[in-house]
């Protein structure tokens, strides 16, 4: 994992001593990983720096991103207002893209 499960609790203002969510919060990194890397068209590994760490826009991105899917568990949204925040998941995303797409399956 590239950003610890301590993280992301305390991104998302979670108690270190809860642990009901941990397997749903570790199962939502990975969805978050994958999208990050399929997003870049190209492997987070392949990013990494001498102590297996990738940058940390793309650390930031992976936060953002298990935010939004812990926050909206569901595809539909009633009864409220949601805005893009500017320069966030996207634009810390567009730093890394590969625009030569590599083959990111595996």
């Amino acid at each position: 994992m590239y950003v610890t499960l301590a993280t992301i609790k305390q991104h998302l203002n979670i108690e270190a001593s809860y642990t009901a969510e941990d397997t749903y919060l570790t199962h939502l990194y990975n969805v978050a990983e994958t999208t990050v890397e399929r997003h870049i068209d190209e492997k987070l590994t392949d990013l990494e720096d001498d102590q297996h760490a990738i940058p940390t826009p793309l650390q930031h991105a992976i936060l953002l991103y298990v935010g939004d899917l812990y926050q909206s568990r569901e595809g539909n949204a009633y009864g409220v207002s949601v805005s893009q925040i500017p320069f966030s998941y996207d634009y810390l995303l567009s730093l890394y893209k590969n625009y030569a797409p590599t083959n990111t399956e595996g």
